[in-house]
């Protein structure tokens, strides 16, 4: 059995010196990237890019040279750069970030098994990524469609006011107590005793213990009665300015008390200033991706007539997100009848969202009046506010729907309705209810 040879050599950080029964060569490089020449001219450059699996060697072996004769090179394997792109096409690219572009060599690392392995890994990640960018994408959109689930729950009966009526308290303000501690004999003695130090200096070292000594005697009577006096004096300056604090904290809680207590039967009552502030503070705290406007009136009768100017169609979102075949995010144009559908869901949840939130403000009111009117255009261009829906909300009834699980087309059809809805979702135009119409809208 033939025995091996070999030795390495440290020359310096990177640097080896390689011997073996046959020839010796020089190393340099390290982890990733390396260079050796033997003395029999043999080249070879390796480079390599940790955790992919891919490497890359290329030996080359200098001969003597003659007319007919050349240098040689073998590529064996490379480790390179993978890129897969938002269309599904991988990229390759040497370590120094140039793209490879050589076909064959492509070819070569396409049929190599850890290729495969990272291509697999590469797209399972792309497609879980754009998977989670399409359910982004369309809840959002659902988020929007399905406005009825942000409908205010419970609704809350008078009950629920009176409660919060017997439940306030008149606050009172607790004063501060004088926390500083009267002077004492020992707290002034010793205060003296520091005194005399910086009062009572002499060469005569001996002699200082007796003159300080006399100092806090002579002092301490009237030392004491001062510190007495000013900790009376500054008690009761601190004491009046409670008695003032506490004055004008009484004035304030009793305002406060008096106000809420005011509001608050003006809630129940369903006085029509404080129901319509309520009214309008609420509004302008909605916010909303899309634009939708609101005219109302309360009347005598403790009816909210609501009058709601619908987003438009053509402003609804018309489009959802899709996974390909290739696991790629795409946006599909929504058909004639999902649009339809989707917006259907929009403005009659819409109508649920609002009046659930404005029974709310006051316990008084018992009906709310939802008519929704959207702008199209007549035969002959002209544009018009169409109504396609009017709804007499009741507050009994609203307080019992389902407005998570509940379709909000059919929680709507539970109440008194007017509307004109096609077999492919189409909102006909309609007239509204108004206060002056014949008959009794009421009795039903």
């Amino acid at each position: 059995m033939g025995l091996r040879f070999r030795k390495s050599v440290r020359i310096c950080k990177g640097v080896r010196l390689n011997f073996n029964k046959n020839s010796f060569g020089i190393s340099v490089g390290g982890k990733g990237y390396g260079y050796t020449v033997n003395s029999k001219g043999r080249r070879t450059a390796h480079v390599g890019i940790p955790g992919t699996g891919l490497s890359y060697t290329a030996s080359s072996t200098k001969r003597k040279q003659s007319p007919k004769s050349s240098s040689t090179s073998k590529i064996v394997h490379t480790e390179i750069k993978l890129s897969l792109s938002d269309d599904g096409k991988m990229s390759f690219y040497y370590p120094n970030g140039i793209e490879i572009t050589d076909p064959s060599m492509i070819n070569r690392i396409k049929r190599t098994p850890a290729y495969k392995l990272e291509k697999e890994r590469m797209q399972n990640e792309h497609n879980r990524n754009a998977l989670y960018e399409i359910n982004a994408y369309n809840q959002q959109n659902q988020d929007l469609i399905n406005i009825c689930k942000l409908s205010a729950t419970p609704i809350h009966d008078v009950a629920f006011y009176e409660n919060e009526l017997n439940s306030l308290v008149l606050k009172e303000y607790v004063k501060r107590t004088f926390n500083v501690q009267m002077p004492t004999h020992d707290t002034v003695y010793k205060e003296l005793v520091n005194e005399s130090k910086s009062e009572i200096k002499s060469l005569a070292f001996w002699t200082l213990k007796n003159k300080r000594k006399d100092y806090v005697e002579n002092n301490i009577a009237e030392k004491l009665d001062e510190r007495i006096s000013e900790w009376k004096n500054n008690k009761q300056v601190f004491e009046q300015h409670e008695v003032e604090v506490e004055k004008e904290a009484t004035k304030r809680f009793r305002e406060e008390y008096d106000n809420a207590k005011t509001y608050l039967n003006n809630i129940i009552s369903g006085e029509k200033t404080c129901v319509c502030n309520d009214v309008d503070a609420w509004l302008e705290e909605i916010e909303s991706p899309l634009e939708f406007n609101i005219d109302y009136e309360y009347d005598e009768s403790h009816i909210l007539w609501i009058d709601l100017d619908l987003p438009e169609i053509e402003d609804f979102p018309n489009q959802k997100a899709v996974q390909m075949a290739n696991g790629n995010k795409k946006l599909k144009n929504k058909t004639k009848q999902e649009i339809n559908r989707d917006y259907k869901k929009y403005v009659f949840g819409l109508a649920i969202f609002l009046s659930s939130h404005l029974f709310n403000i006051s316990p008084k009111i018992l009906k709310i009046v939802v008519s929704g009117y959207t702008q199209r255009r007549n035969k002959t261009g002209d544009i018009n506010d169409d109504y396609v829906y009017s709804i007499i909300f009741e507050r009994e009834v609203l307080m019992n729907i389902d407005f998570v699980n509940g379709d909000p087309f059919e929680n709507c059809m539970k109440f008194k309705n007017r509307c004109n809805l096609t077999t492919t979702d189409i909102l006909k135009p309609i007239e509204p209810f108004s206060k002056t119409e014949m008959g009794n809208i009421w009795d039903f």
